[in-house]
């Protein structure tokens, strides 16, 4: 994709998706941040398809309720989508399915489709640099600024004023890749490598697939089953293979995701986690797969009453005014 193109592209997504970039034009003061799509051009084809998804829903879900769907930011945030929206619901979970999709493309199928790809990795050193500060005043001032700096020391020894500054220079790996430049774009600039793969919590699989089974092709949709595979059945704490019969997802409420973990790594945790369409904690069932269901029906149930609320009182407001 050229330049033009995806300037073409970028302009194309925020022209025809009214309502979803409503935002985009008013100053940072009244959004909270300046708004723009902060990503590379790689991602623009896959921002294209979500945003037709969710301008599509503004039109016919939403067309009588206040709550309208409106990014906030659109952006890449350590080599992944992040898609930041208006409402808290997370209809029909396609922000979810896209994050979870760039996370197994930039974990995995990066390095599955590199056929030619060299890793060079860079040891954790530190260096240190001392140097004499020529003043009591410019020594006051130094200790005084640095009084909070954990890699800063301004001391005295043997008559002289010294300051040490240790700057550590933390492992990087790059891969030097030959196919797909907006993937490699991407693994360049996470130069931090600790590998943590995170999964959104998803409460139905099956139709988010149906979802998108259209924009896909048959190729893609093998790397990305192979990529799920590869990585999300291993522990994300102790890095063990975790089994078809042992396989647990700790869920952890307060952040919006969960983990995978193997049995002993989830027994530690504090947080609930699902087993088998049932909800465990400290090892113990608290809540059966029947319970959940009928627990997840009325969480459901009351978010469509919640909805038609909204719309019984913008038909009032309306006939009020």
């Amino acid at each position: 994709m050229t330049k033009e193109q995806a300037n073409n592209l970028r302009n194309h997504i925020l022209n025809d998706n009214k309502i979803l970039y409503c935002m985009k034009d008013r100053p940072c003061t009244e959004t909270c941040m300046c708004w723009k799509l902060e990503c590379n051009d790689g991602w623009l084809n896959v921002i294209d398809e979500l945003s037709k998804s969710l301008e599509a829903l503004n039109y016919i879900y939403y067309p009588k309720f206040r709550v309208r769907i409106q990014a906030d930011q659109v952006k890449e945030k350590f080599g992944l989508l992040a898609f930041y929206h208006s409402i808290i619901v997370d209809p029909p979970k396609w922000m979810s399915l896209w994050k979870k999709i760039s996370q197994k493309f930039f974990d995995k199928i990066a390095k599955l489709d590199f056929k030619k790809a060299e890793v060079i990795d860079h040891d954790t050193y530190d260096e240190i640099k001392e140097i004499e500060l020529t003043t009591e005043d410019e020594y006051k001032k130094e200790k005084k600024a640095n009084a909070r700096c954990c890699n800063v020391k301004v001391f005295e020894k043997d008559g002289k004023y010294i300051k040490k500054t240790t700057f550590t220079h933390y492992k990087k790996t790059h891969f030097i890749a030959t196919k797909h430049k907006f993937l490699y774009s991407l693994l360049m600039k996470r130069h931090l490598i600790e590998k943590w793969p995170m999964r959104l919590f998803d409460f139905n699989p099956s139709y988010e697939q149906q979802c998108i089974s259209h924009l896909l092709d048959d190729k893609t949709k093998k790397l990305i089953k192979k990529a799920e595979d590869d990585c999300y059945n291993v522990c994300e704490l102790c890095g063990y293979h975790i089994s078809d019969d042992n396989e647990y997802s700790p869920r952890c409420i307060t952040r919006g995701w969960i983990q995978y973990l193997c049995k002993d790594c989830a027994n530690k945790t504090k947080y609930e986690y699902i087993m088998n369409g049932s909800i465990w904690k400290d090892g113990k069932e608290i809540m059966t797969k029947k319970q959940y269901a009928e627990e997840k029906a009325k969480i459901e149930e009351r978010f469509k009453v919640a909805q038609e609320d909204d719309d019984l009182e913008e038909i009032d407001d309306e006939n009020q005014d």
